[in-house]
């Protein structure tokens, strides 16, 4: 019997009833499967005057295989050999690591591995130079119905000590995502920056059904551990990583932490970003030439700060819950590149409820409705 095979099978650990059943599936069902070409990465940036917000755009690949999904996930390395990085496979073939399993609702997802290195990848990041890690992870749904493709699912890193609002896959600037659907799993494989230079303390990798960072998740003021946040209604997973302490560097971490945040600030030196404002006049007008984002209405609640957080796949911005309270409305615009679309997040306060909702628009709507502002004064 291929030891590869039992392994992989003893990690999983299923019933005494079906063992030799499930066992004898697996090891009829390797023959290899004919892969989708085409698949995309990277990231896109999203101006606003005021903030950065930057969005990992997942493409994944469809594939149909076997009988084994319920029970058996691919391992790291053939999920990196199914998106032809076939590199990156030979190293997850040499990790060691147990597969970790959480539950929550009808989601069931396995951390399949971590691996870290300098120019062992041959598709994710174009920087031979930069040491990056990388880490699988699979997802399904429970009920045993497939991982449809309107689902959003975001793999980050956090780390013990820093919010996760400050430190995450968006706030990395060297971060991507591929992924692929097989049997109605839905495996990812994420790139970021190195995270062994943080192992002499807790690192964490957080499974989000979209950018929760600030809902999902919270942090231990006194010690530093991030937690999730029992309240929040998504999908909140969280698994802590097995790093080797003897790679920690701590004034490599603190170096990078360092360039994070003067990034982060340097994002917020824009004029009038102090005091939250309305960037359109006659907003209604400018939403009659917009279209509205199906599914981006969403309820808000004021966090301990007395902020609303409003988190899409597009978008992150938040903003002072006074401020729309007393307005009643308060819409921000966000700018796409030369080729993408932008944005208007557009907040209300409506029968004791605070609400979010994202609309899409051209250039030239925002050009149209913009109020125009000097030294912080609006330009009649």
């Amino acid at each position: 019997m291929d030891d590869r095979i039992k392994k992989s099978y003893d990690k999983i650990t299923p019933t005494d009833s079906n063992k030799r059943e499930i066992l004898m599936k697996i090891q009829n069902s390797r023959k290899e499967n004919a892969k989708s070409n085409g698949f995309s990465l990277g990231k896109e940036f999203y101006m606003k005057k005021a903030v950065t917000a930057v969005v990992i755009a997942l493409c994944v690949l469809s594939v149909s295989t076997g009988v084994y999904a319920t029970y058996r996930w691919l391992t790291g390395k053939q999920v990196a050999s199914e998106l032809g990085d076939q590199k990156l496979a030979k190293y997850f073939e040499k990790s060691e690591e147990k597969i970790k399993i959480q539950e929550q609702g009808n989601y069931k997802v396995a951390f399949l591995g971590t691996v870290s290195g300098k120019n062992i990848s041959d598709n994710l990041s174009t920087d031979v130079d930069a040491k990056m890690s990388y880490f699988v992870t699979a997802v399904e749904h429970r009920d045993g119905t497939p991982i449809g493709d309107e689902e959003d699912v975001i793999v980050s890193p956090f780390v013990q000590g820093v919010s996760p609002m400050e430190f995450n896959v968006y706030s990395m600037e060297k971060s991507a995502a591929r992924g692929i659907r097989k049997d109605g799993v839905l495996y990812l494989l994420t790139e970021c920056q190195n995270l062994e230079i943080f192992a002499d303390r807790k690192v964490y990798l957080a499974v989000m059904d979209g950018p929760n960072m600030g809902q999902g998740y919270q942090m231990d003021d006194e010690n530093g551990e991030i937690k999730r946040n029992d309240a929040f209604e998504g999908l909140n997973m969280l698994f802590e990583l097995e790093l080797d302490s003897a790679k920690a560097n701590k004034e490599e971490a603190q170096k990078y932490l360092d360039e994070i945040r003067k990034n982060m600030e340097d994002s917020g030196k824009e004029p009038n970003n102090a005091t939250p404002r309305n960037d359109l006049k006659n907003l209604e007008e400018a939403l009659k030439e917009s279209e509205v984002v199906k599914g981006s209405k969403k309820v808000l609640q004021p966090d301990a700060d007395g902020s609303l957080n409003y988190d899409t796949r597009e978008i992150y911005f938040s903003t002072d819950a006074d401020f729309v309270k007393k307005n009643g409305r308060q819409n921000v615009t966000f700018y796409g590149d030369e080729n993408e679309q932008d944005y208007i997040v557009v907040f209300s306060y409506e029968n004791g409820s605070y609400y979010g909702e994202l609309y899409r628009c051209n250039r030239a709507t925002i050009k149209k409705f913009e109020i125009k502002r000097r030294d912080g004064k609006e330009i009649k």
